[in-house]
């Protein structure tokens, strides 16, 4: 990749907290699937897909479930940047989709970097997915301990 072009840089903010969506689809696997594994109080999520029985499968699908709303922001960047190319007659441009997240705290940056890094690197027919984003500037900003941080990472 060359970074001596010109960038266009578009920035979406993580708003939707999934929590909520993100707790009603669990609790529909713990009514509806017997091997589904009886905790009680709070669990992390990593520590219940490793108790149930098809890991990978379930996984994919609470993974896939609780990062929709990162897919839309992703697909809504890419069709943005996608028409700015168009409108600049310049499709040389390096796409950055610039990702804030101050507000929604439920998912934990392993969380993000997994989904963002799937996004990325999405293949189609075993070849990598052409699309107008080639990097994602990720900038994080989560309470820990009472104490605010702020985590920035850019993924090409």
């Amino acid at each position: 990749m060359t970074w001596d072009r010109n960038w266009i840089l578009e920035v979406k903010f993580l708003e939707t907290d999934r929590g909520v969506k993100d707790n009603e689809c669990i609790n529909a696997y713990a009514d509806n699937d017997p091997s589904f594994p009886e905790f009680y109080g709070t669990i992390h999520i990593e520590e219940l897909i490793r108790q149930y029985g098809d890991l990978q499968r379930f996984r994919n699908e609470i993974c896939d479930y609780g990062a929709r709303n990162l897919k839309d922001i992703y697909l809504k960047a890419d069709k943005q940047i996608y028409q700015t190319k168009k409108a600049l007659n310049n499709y040389d441009c390096v796409g950055i989709l610039v990702l804030l997240n101050e507000r929604v705290g439920i998912y934990d940056n392993e969380f993000i970097f997994q989904e963002l890094d799937r996004l990325l690197e999405k293949k189609k027919n075993g070849k990598l997915e052409k699309n107008n984003i080639q990097a994602i500037w990720f900038i994080n900003e989560y309470e820990e301990n009472g104490k605010k941080n702020r985590l920035v990472l850019i993924f090409i």
